[in-house]
């Protein structure tokens, strides 16, 4: 079974979640440390946007990780599903299979009948069927 169109969209929108949320960890670590220099420096107002930011980025850290743990819950799903389906078909394919042998069956009776009857040296005298009774030819 080939990967589907969705799941491959899935696949590139969670690379895009990982890659957005390094980057807004980042950021966020990145104002913390420009903030802690800023403060060091004794720039109050400096650091105060530092703050704000760094604030900013945890924010977006925060609604990122929780989307992402969101999206993974629903391609568990998903995936569950999909395994179920999968199941449900390889049963109904062993199902079939087991007809077909049947059938096979069945067909390999009639071809060894009918090989005892072309085989049998006396037409006149019928060649008797392995699962029915013969009737006596009424004159």
């Amino acid at each position: 079974m080939g990967v589907s169109s969705e799941s491959h969209e899935a696949l590139i929108a969670s690379r895009r979640s990982k890659r957005w949320l390094a980057v807004a960890a980042i950021f966020t670590v990145g104002n913390l440390a420009g903030g802690v220099v800023a403060a060091a420096q004794g720039e109050i107002v400096h650091a105060s946007v530092h703050a704000g930011l760094m604030l900013l980025g945890a924010v977006f850290v925060w609604l990122l990780a929780s989307r992402r743990d969101t999206s993974t819950l629903e391609r568990a799903a998903t995936v569950t599903a999909e395994l179920t389906q999968l199941g449900d078909r390889l049963t109904q394919i062993q199902q079939s299979i087991d007809a077909i042998g049947i059938e096979v069956e069945r067909i390999g009776e009639g071809q060894r009948y009918l090989t005892r009857v072309l085989a049998a040296s006396d037409v006149s005298q019928p060649v008797p069927h392995p699962e029915r009774k013969e009737r006596p030819l009424s004159p």
